[in-house]
């Protein structure tokens, strides 16, 4: 792993509901800080949309975060209980539903007709994408439930010190940014 020239520490967890931007806000913010950037989804699923077991996951996920710098996207409660106690920043991307389903189906499509890999080796199908298990279903289905079960999650396992940057919309350039410089102060005034 690269950690910042800095040599400031960033652990950064990124949280949202399906369609938020977790993965493509946390690419960028770990450029930006060059850092790893850890997809948890892709970790946690194998070939065949086949699930790791959770001490499986685990150990993996705890390879992947054996640095002092990295961010991170996802929720399996199996990996945030792991990795929260040492996370200097939680942002929590959380559009209204209205603006992360249409990116969802966007993308979703996008993928099914492009078979476009991923959450490491699979590919979306008719099945995944229009059945009654696919994600537009539970996305359109679950979204509250979703955001309710992330904030439990974050009020689980956030420490008195690590920043919480809950952001509804806008442009994530200026996120980064803004997490960028909220960083920075965590790290002078601690």
């Amino acid at each position: 792993m690269n950690d910042s020239d800095s040599g400031a520490r960033s652990r950064v967890w990124v949280v949202g509901v399906s369609g938020s931007g977790k993965s493509t806000f946390g690419r960028l913010l770990a450029g930006r800080l060059g850092v790893e950037h850890v997809e948890l989804d892709a970790l946690f699923w194998l070939p065949d949309w086949k699930m790791r077991s959770d001490e499986d996951f685990a150990a993996v996920v705890a390879e992947a975060l054996d640095s002092s710098s990295w961010v991170v996207d996802g929720q399996y409660p199996t990996a945030v209980e792991r990795f929260m106690p040492v996370v200097d920043c939680v942002v929590w991307l959380d559009p209204p539903v209205w603006l992360s389903y249409p990116r969802l189906a966007r993308r979703t499509l996008s993928r099914l007709f492009r078979r476009t890999r991923f959450c490491g080796e699979n590919y979306e199908s008719v099945s995944s994408v229009f059945g009654r298990k696919s994600m537009l279903w539970l996305a359109a289905r679950y979204h509250q439930d979703q955001r309710r079960k992330i904030r439990a999650l974050i009020d689980l396992h956030r420490g008195p010190e690590t920043v919480l940057i809950h952001h509804r919309h806008g442009e994530l350039a200026a996120l980064v940014e803004d997490t960028v410089e909220r960083l920075a102060a965590r790290e002078t005034s601690g």
